[in-house]
């Protein structure tokens, strides 16, 4: 039998009075958590491992139905909700939000404001600020959505891509290795972008022209 590392009290969360908080039973020293101290919320043993290094602290909630497992960290008041993983040495922390059937694993970060919703982001990937990863996009390799940038439906982000400003990516893409996106582009449709982008080339004018090379009629 595995040996508890955490204990659920009776202190209810005071907005989520469903979900409790945590007691440390043994020291976890790769997130500075002493025997004794208090962590996160959660609504059931089944949301937080007993195994391993991973932990939910201060204000962070795990609702029910997902899972933190293996040497993942929840932390400030991030929120876990639906049915999703986070899993190895995944982190979401401060304000951010993973929810509906997310998978989060490796080392990705999610942090800030950011919200996922049911998408995956793996490897190194970082999503900060007040960036949206949605409806099952994939954020892997060493990639970085940030600022205010969307990344929504069955979109591959990769490589070394950088996502930022107010770039709006939807529908179905590949974005490939070592690309920058930045400013105010809306890029949608049937797309697939396949020249080295920079922030100093990549202009309105080849955004339009991509655009409208959708519409032209197939021979």
């Amino acid at each position: 039998m595995t040996k508890q590392k955490y204990s659920i009290t009776s202190i209810n969360h005071l907005d989520y009075k469903h979900l409790r908080q945590i007691c440390a039973l043994v020291s976890i020293p790769e997130y500075n958590v002493r025997k004794g101290d208090f962590g996160g919320y959660i609504a059931s043993y089944d949301c937080l491992s007993q195994d391993d290094e991973c932990w939910v602290d201060k204000e962070a909630c795990v609702f029910e139905g997902s899972q933190v497992k293996d040497s993942a960290y929840i932390s400030g008041h991030a929120e876990i909700r639906d049915f999703c993983i986070i899993q190895q040495n995944a982190m979401v922390l401060d304000y951010a939000i993973v929810a509906g059937y997310s998978h989060l694993c490796d080392f990705a970060l999610v942090k800030d404001s950011a919200f996922v919703y049911d998408s995956f982001v793996s490897n190194f990937s970082r999503i900060t600020k007040n960036a949206k990863i949605l409806d099952r996009a994939v954020v892997k390799g060493f990639s970085s959505v940030t600022d205010n940038a969307i990344i929504k439906g069955d979109i591959l982000i990769h490589g070394h891509s950088i996502v930022n400003s107010s770039c709006l990516i939807k529908h179905k893409h590949d974005i490939v290795q070592h690309k920058s996106f930045t400013m105010f582009y809306d890029i949608y449709g049937e797309l697939v972008l396949n020249k080295h982008f920079e922030e100093e080339t990549l202009d309105q004018t080849e955004v339009e022209s991509a655009k409208n090379s959708l519409n032209k009629p197939t021979s």
